[in-house]
C-alpha cells in the first residue's frame, strides 16, 4: 500500500505521466532517489574505508619508488612551459601550467609525483564508487576492481612520469562518473559539468577529442529524458501536452549538450590561438603529424604542388612505405615532415609552420581519398605490430624511459631547477612491474572484442551504459591505431582504467541476471 502511495505521488509530480522510477532508470531495476539515499547512508562508511585502503596501497608503493621519470622531448616541453610560460605548438599546453606550482616553486619534482599519485588513488576509487552506486555491484567486486585500478602498471608508471597521462586519466574518470550519473538522473547541471570537464580533458590531452565530441551528442540521446520520449512515442495515443513536454525537455538537453560543448571547444581554440599569436586551433602541427601517421600510404602525386614533389620525396632518408619508420618521418632529419617544412619554407617563406602544416594535411587527406583500402591496411598493420613481441617490447622500453638518453643540457636544467639529475637507467619497482606486464597489455588490446562479448552475455540490463562504454572503449582504441606513429602502451592508459570498471559492471549484471 505504501509503495502504491509513493508511486501515486511521483506520478502527480511528473504531470500524470511516467513515474520518477521509470524516468530515472527504466532499464536498471527502477532505482529511485529515495533508495539511492538509503544506499548511500548504509555504504558510505565502506566506501570511505575503500578510499583509505587505496591511498595506503598507493603511498606504500610511492615510499619504495618515488623517482620521477621522463619521456624526451614531451617531458622537456612541459617542464619548459612550467619554467618559462612557453606555449608549445604541437600539443595540449595546460599541463605545463598545472605543474608549475608543484615543481618550479618547491624546486622539486617529488610534489608532482605525490600529486599524480593522489589523482590516481581518486581515479581508482571512482571506479569502485561507480560500480557500487550505478551497477549495484557487491561491495567485494567494487573493492577488487578499484584496487586493481590502483596497482595497474600503466597507472603507477604514469604517476611517476612528467607526462599528461595521469592527470588526463583522472579527468577522464570524472567524465565517466558524471556521465553515468546523468544517465540515471537526467540532471541538466550534470550535462553542463560534463562538457566543462571534457574541455579541461582535451586541454590536457587532445587525443580524447573524438570521444568528447561523440559524448556531447550521445549522452542526451541515451539519457532518461530521451528514453521517456521514445517510450511515449512507442505507446502512441499520449496526450499532446505530455508529448510536447517530453519533446521540449529532450530538445533542451540535446541543445545544451551540443551548444555548450561547441562553445567551450571554440573558447579553447581561441585561447590557444591568443597564446600562440596564431589563428584559433587545437594544434598547429596536426597536418604534419597526420602526414607522418599515414606516411606509408602517401605517394609523391598526393602532394598538391607538383614542382616540390621531387625536392621533397627524392631526398627522403627513410623508406616511405615502411610503417616502422613513421616516427623517423616525423622527427628525424631527412624524414617526410622535415622535408615538407624545409622545401615549402624555402619556396614560399612564411613562419615555417602554417603553410607546411596546411600542405601536409592536404597531402594526407588526398592519399586517404585515393587509397582508402591502403589506409585501412595500414591500421591493420599497426594493430599487428602490437602483437610482434620483440618490436612491441622495444617500443615499451623506448617510450617508458628505459633506454632513453638526454643531453647534458637537460641534465643541467634538472639539477639547477629541480635539484635532481637525469637517470633513465635507474631501476625501480614500478618499472619492473610495468615491463613484466606484457600479457596485461595484450588483454587491453583485445578489450573491444571482450567488451562486445560481455555486453551480449550480461543481457540488456544496462543498455545506455553499455553504449556509452562501447563508444569510449572503441573510440580510444581506434585513436590508438589511427593516430599513432608506432605501437606504445602509453596510449592504453585510459583503457587500463576503464577495463576494471567494465569487467566489474559485467560481473554485477550477470549476477543480477541470474538472481532475477
Amino acid at each position: 500500500m505504501r509503495g502504491n502511495y509513493w508511486r501515486m505521488i511521483n506520478r502527480v509530480k511528473n504531470g500524470g505521466g511516467s513515474t520518477a522510477e521509470e524516468v530515472s532508470s527504466p532499464a536498471e531495476g527502477n532505482v529511485t532517489p529515495m533508495r539511492d539515499e538509503r544506499w548511500w547512508k548504509s555504504d558510505r562508511a565502506l566506501l570511505g574505508y575503500l578510499l583509505l585502503a587505496i591511498l595506503a596501497v598507493k603511498f606504500a608503493i610511492l615510499a619504495f619508488d618515488s623517482y620521477p621519470r621522463f619521456l624526451m622531448g614531451d617531458s622537456a616541453s612541459y617542464l619548459y612551459t612550467a619554467l618559462t610560460g612557453w606555449i608549445p605548438e604541437d600539443r595540449s599546453f595546460t599541463y605545463g601550467f598545472l605543474i608549475r606550482p608543484l615543481t618550479v616553486f618547491p624546486h622539486s619534482l617529488i610534489p608532482l609525483v605525490v600529486f599524480q599519485t593522489l589523482l590516481g588513488a581518486i581515479s581508482a576509487w571512482i571506479a569502485g564508487y561507480c560500480l557500487r552506486l550505478y551497477f549495484k555491484a557487491p561491495f567485494w567486486i567494487a573493492a577488487v576492481c578499484a584496487l586493481a585500478c590502483a596497482i595497474e602498471p600503466l597507472q603507477l608508471l604514469s604517476e611517476r612520469f612528467v607526462l599528461t597521462e595521469s592527470v588526463s586519466t583522472f579527468l577522464f574518470s570524472v567524465v565517466v562518473w558524471l556521465s553515468l550519473a546523468y544517465l540515471r538522473s537526467a540532471g541538466l547541471v550534470l550535462l553542463l559539468a560534463i562538457q566543462v570537464v571534457s574541455v579541461a580533458l582535451i586541454s590536457i590531452r587532445i587525443s580524447y577529442l573524438p570521444v568528447v565530441l561523440a559524448n556531447s551528442v550521445l549522452l542526451p540521446l541515451l539519457g532518461p529524458t530521451a528514453l521517456s520520449l521514445w517510450k511515449a512515442i512507442r505507446r502512441k495515443e499520449q496526450p499532446p501536452v505530455r508529448m510536447f513536454r517530453l519533446a521540449s525537455s529532450f530538445a533542451v538537453h540535446f541543445l545544451v549538450a551540443v551548444l555548450v560543448s561547441q562553445a567551450a571547444l571554440y573558447g579553447y581554440r581561441q585561447w590557444n590561438g591568443y597564446l600562440n599569436h596564431r589563428p584559433p586551433a587545437y594544434n598547429y602541427k596536426d597536418g604534419l603529424f597526420l602526414a607522418s601517421f599515414w606516411a606509408p600510404v602517401i605517394e609523391p602525386r598526393d602532394f598538391p604542388i607538383p614542382e616540390l614533389r621531387a625536392p621533397i620525396f627524392d631526398h627522403l632518408t627513410f623508406d616511405l612505405a615502411d610503417p616502422t619508420k613513421r616516427n623517423n618521418q616525423c622527427f628525424s632529419q631527412g624524414g617526410l615532415v622535415p622535408q615538407i617544412i624545409k622545401e615549402t619554407t624555402a619556396k614560399f617563406g612564411g613562419d615555417g609552420l602554417t603553410y607546411p602544416n596546411k600542405l601536409a594535411k592536404k597531402t594526407a587527406l588526398r592519399a586517404a581519398k585515393r587509397n582508402p583500402l591502403g589506409l585501412l591496411h595500414l591500421f591493420w598493420v599497426t594493430a599487428e605490430e602490437y602483437f610482434d613481441s620483440a618490436y612491441f617490447r622495444s617500443t615499451v622500453e623506448l617510450e617508458e624511459g628505459t633506454i632513453q638518453l638526454a643531453g647534458e643540457d637537460f641534465d643541467k636544467e634538472l639539477r639547477q631547477n629541480f635539484n635532481q639529475g637525469y637517470a633513465p637507467l635507474r631501476p625501480s619497482l614500478v618499472q619492473r612491474w610495468h615491463l613484466s606486464a606484457e600479457p596485461w597489455y595484450y588483454f587491453l588490446l583485445s578489450m573491444p572484442l571482450v567488451f562486445t562479448v560481455l555486453s551480449i552475455v550480461s543481457g540488456r540490463r544496462y543498455p545506455s551504459e553499455w553504449i556509452f562504454f562501447g563508444v569510449a572503449i572503441y573510440g580510444t582504441t581506434a585513436a590508438m591505431l589511427v593516430m599513432t606513429q608506432e605501437p606504445t602502451v602509453r596510449y592504453m592508459v585510459s583503457n587500463a582504467w576503464l577495463t576494471p570498471l567494465i569487467l566489474g559492471a559485467s560481473v554485477a549484471a550477470i549476477i543480477s541476471k541470474r538472481a532475477a
